[in-house]
């Protein structure tokens, strides 16, 4: 059966090498609603209780957070004590799979303005939360831009 749906499943894939030019403001704010925005019955993405414990970060390229040498990033990160409270180290996996409701939108949203993204799980956290500032414990970092020419 042929869908829209159906035509941005075949088209995802991980792209690892973008062209220099930023996403734009307006594409962005698009990404960041498919991921984790408000609609007329609650949110993008289903959430354990409705507790919601994800927050998402856009970010601009910059020396020190460079991955695939993309031009901007989502970072997916959580705040565990909003969701555990209520269900314990269940919450935790609840969570995990939230973080993957909301890269997924992403994504698929991403295809569909023309923009590229790869998934990646493999850094040190550490690290990241202290070049964003935060507390909150990063889980995804996507790299978002135009996929470079010949690749």
């Amino acid at each position: 059966m042929d869908s829209a749906l159906t035509e941005l499943l075949n088209k995802r894939n991980s792209v690892r090498k973008f062209q220099p030019t930023p996403v734009s403001k307006e594409d962005m704010d698009q990404l960041l609603w498919a991921g984790y925005g408000t609609t007329p019955l609650g949110r993008t993405v289903p959430s354990a209780g409705a507790c919601y414990p994800l927050k998402l970060y856009a970010l601009e390229k910059s020396d020190i957070f460079n991955f695939y040498d993309a031009p901007n990033y989502i970072v997916i990160t959580a705040d565990f004590a909003k969701i555990t409270h209520r269900y314990g180290d269940r919450g935790y996996r609840y969570t995990y799979l939230e973080a993957g409701h909301v890269a997924q939108n992403i994504t698929l949203r991403a295809i569909e303005l023309g923009l590229a993204t790869v998934m990646v799980g493999a850094f040190r956290e550490g690290k990241i939360k202290g070049i964003m500032g935060i507390s909150e414990e990063p889980l995804y970092i996507i790299p978002i831009g135009k996929e470079a020419n010949g690749v």
